[in-house]
């Protein structure tokens, strides 16, 4: 049969045609896109070729340069500009459309420029101000280049008719042999013979009095002659396509983009830099699409109500993006321009999952392509069946009763809105409606000993809390989890920020050591690799800069059901943890099954870590294991006004260790798992001692004791480790209170104590260790 490539060429439409629903169609660079990008990517070469587990994926798309019809139906232009010139020389363009990151004041500028001779920065903007600049009908649907375009190019044509008019007289030189550009207006057969700019608006306001022009786009008259055809017609339509080459995980599921081609007609690009951005955020949207981004209720409510949640891509999940700028002049766009905002991002996600299918044989039919959708797609593959996941039929919906509004009342004749806005904000304010999340008001204290913060925890007794980096706590006191009236800071305290010591004698790590110190350091990261890694996957490099470790290791537990704002738990009644006496994942325990998150906790653990805690009745020493509860409230066993002070790693004595973090993105996230393992081994290979520490499974971290122990005195092959593995996952019990379901992150506790016990082995292994386990 044909190739991708070739049936999609075969089908493509060509320029000046009409489609079968009537449709008109001006340039069409849609043949050039595929042949570039196909080119580029070495598609044809790679196509059903690459090694399991590898492919890439084709998709093509179209899409519109602005509406044709406006929102509220009239007959009213869609973009209106006006263009003023000063007798100096000075240029001002009003206009309401918005610019919302896309560059469209760059590419006013530019096209007003480029009509008058002037250079893009000589051109002063004055747009979205409803006050002040005629109508523009927003930033939707692509449409701002093309038609506020098209009107800046109307009006600055206009004023440099003027302008050429009032030249001609005064060089007495016929219109038409005149040229603008440079900053002047010249004779065409005579350059030398010409105005500067300004003198040519001095002498246009002479002669026409103020300068002022206005330009206006309404789209042509494009829909067909039957009901519905109002929907869809454009004045012209951009085309693309798209090559994405991926890496699947068959153990894990997981997709990763490595690197995509996108071609797109742009018709002309105006701004190339501009346009070549819009086409990368356009990949960029469209992977968050493809890869995590969903909504998803759980007994009617939203499981990912924040953005921490909800999940797009970092830089990490970025792949290189090449783009394609393919030119065709559009006869009907401002100097041959279309749309290059939202077109982009459609033909990448078919793309990926076409990718998906070339890798492993398997269709996943719905967005995103999670990795459980994955897993159970190869799963029906193995046994004999399609391999398919998604809808196989549109879902049935009920569209509800119309509601019937009534009319408001008519406002009042004259209001003053600067102090209306204000009376509003503050009735918000003080209703606690604030559309800010501020900090509680709270003292701060400094204690520069550990002697002097024990007193001062001590005496602010249940309204006090202990801070060091404060990443953790400060936003949690924003939701109001917390809301302290003290709180002691420990960032002052010299002695909690040093690391002593080193592997063959065993270190010394102050609670107030960074993550990111802890995290790059030599004795660290060679002696106890895992605590190195665990360390170096907390969330992001400003973070990690700022949190302590020992604020990891003392970590508050976390659920998607409390860790929101005061308003969202009211709405849906509060949880046992803050303010209810229910606990909204199971309704019928009376116990909070919030999770450990600590990143740090199950490295610690496995290490055989010690942790000295320092209190008003003295000090002691504790196993980090019997700092935590399995309780989700009361999940710390210390005394509120103990204060961790240092951590105790005993010697590597050659203890291998290593961390595996599983979370949706490379960055940023708090575990949806944590495996920690350590392994020593004697001479001949065999197992002299293990643990294996598992994190995010509980209310606290699971060691893995019995599992661990099918290691002892064994050498580690494939076949044991897999047993070890299967025993290891079983006390992992994972509620539906974090990203990803139950039955994946249970799965997922067997292949990552797996892969980090290969790692620690030395068998052949896939992923990485630490948080880059994708």
């Amino acid at each position: 049969g044909l190739d991708p490539v070739a049936i999609r060429l075969r089908n493509a439409t060509e320029p000046f045609t009409r489609t079968v629903n009537h449709l008109r169609i001006t340039s069409n660079g849609l043949r050039e896109c595929i042949e570039q990008v196909a080119e580029a990517s070495g598609f044809r070469e790679k196509h059903r070729r690459l090694p399991p587990g590898r492919g890439v994926g084709l998709a093509v798309s179209a899409y519109l340069s602005g509406a044709g019809l406006p929102i509220y139906w009239n007959d009213m232009p869609h973009s209106e500009v006006q263009i003023r010139v000063d007798r100096g020389g000075g240029v001002i363009v009003s206009c309401g459309a918005i610019d919302i990151g896309q560059g469209s004041d760059s590419v006013l500028a530019g096209v007003v420029a480029e009509v008058l001779g002037l250079d893009p920065h000589e051109i002063s903007l004055v747009t979205a101000d409803t006050d002040l600049t005629p109508i523009d009908l927003g930033s939707y649907s692509s449409r701002v280049t093309f038609m506020a375009g098209n009107a800046a190019v109307q009006a600055a044509q206009k004023m440099r008719d003027l302008l050429v008019a009032a030249a001609s007289e005064h060089l007495e030189v016929e219109p038409d042999d005149l040229r603008v550009g440079d900053h002047r207006i010249h004779a065409a057969s005579d350059p030398s013979r010409g105005v500067p700019f300004p003198e040519a608006a001095a002498l246009a306001e002479g002669m026409f009095g103020t300068l002022t022009t206005v330009g206006s786009y309404r789209p042509p008259k494009l829909s067909g002659a039957y009901k519905g055809s109002g929907v869809g017609p454009s004045p012209a339509y951009s085309f693309s396509a798209a090559v994405v080459e991926v890496r699947v995980d068959q153990g894990t599921g997981d997709v990763t983009a490595e690197r995509v081609w996108i071609a797109h007609d742009i018709g002309r690009a105006i701004n190339e830099t501009l346009v070549i951005g819009q086409i990368e955020g356009s990949v960029y949207m469209a992977l968050g699409e493809a890869l995590m981004e969903e909504q998803t209720f759980r007994k009617g409510l939203h499981k990912i109500p924040s953005m921490l949640e909800y999940k797009s891509p970092t830089f990490l999940e970025m792949p290189p993006v090449e783009t394609l700028l393919v030119n065709t002049d559009d006869p009907e766009g401002p100097f041959g321009a279309k749309e290059a905002g939202q077109g982009p991002l459609l033909p990448v996600i078919p793309a990926l999952a076409a990718a998906v299918y070339d890798a492993v044989g398997i269709r996943i039919d719905e967005i995103p392509v999670s990795p459980d959708k994955v897993l159970a797609a190869l799963e029906q593959k193995r046994k004999g069946g399609e391999g398919r996941v998604g809808p196989r039929a549109v879902p049935p919906f009920r569209f509800r009763d119309p509601i019937k509004v009534r009319r408001a009342p008519d406002p009042p004749a004259h209001r003053d809105r600067s102090h209306g806005c204000a009376a509003a904000d503050g009735a918000r304010a003080g209703a606690g409606g604030s559309l800010m999340l501020r900090l509680p008001a709270f003292t701060y204290r400094a204690p520069e000993t550990v002697d002097e913060a024990v007193r001062q925890i001590a005496d602010a007794g249940a309204e006090g809390l202990l801070v060091a980096g404060g990443t953790d706590l400060y936003p949690n006191m924003k939701r109001r989890q917390f809301e302290p009236k003290v709180l002691v800071g420990l960032r002052a305290i010299r002695d909690l920020g040093r690391i002593a010591g080193d592997r063959r004698r065993g270190v010394g790590v102050g609670a107030g050591v960074t993550l990111a110190e802890l995290a790059a350091h030599p004795e660290i990261r060679e002696g106890y690799r895992a605590l190195a890694l665990a360390a170096g996957a907390v969330s992001t490099p400003p973070l990690r800069n700022m949190g302590t470790v020992g604020g990891n290791l003392c970590l508050d537990t976390r659920c998607n059901y409390y860790n929101q704002t005061y308003h969202w738990r009211k709405s849906i009644g509060f949880c046992m943890k803050k303010d209810g006496d229910i606990c909204l994942v199971a309704p019928g325990s009376s116990r909070c099954w919030a999770i450990s998150s600590s990143d740090t906790a199950p490295a610690a653990i496995a290490l055989d870590a010690r942790l000295r805690l320092v209190g008003p009745s003295g000090e002691r020493l504790i196993p980090v294991a019997a700092l935590y509860r399995d309780d989700g409230m009361e999940f710390l066993a210390k005394a509120p006004e103990e204060i961790l002070t240092d951590i105790a790693l005993p010697p590597a004595d050659g203890w291998r260790t290593t961390y595996w973090k599983l979370r949706r993105r490379g960055s940023f996230d708090f575990p949806v798992l944590g495996v920690a393992a350590a392994l020593r081994q004697a001479p001949d290979g065999t197992v002299e001692d293990a643990r294996i520490v598992l994190g995010a499974v509980a209310s606290r971290p699971v060691v893995a004791a019995e599992a661990a122990g099918l290691l002892r005195g064994q050498r580690p092959t494939a076949d044991l480790i897999a047993r070890v593995a299967q025993a290891a996952f079983q006390p992992a019990k994972p509620l539906d209170n974090a990203d990803l379901t139950i039955g994946y992150r249970k799965r997922m506790a067997r292949v990552y104590v797996e892969r980090a016990l290969r790692e620690l082995a030395g068998l052949p292994f896939d992923g990485a260790p630490g948080g880059g386990a994708h």
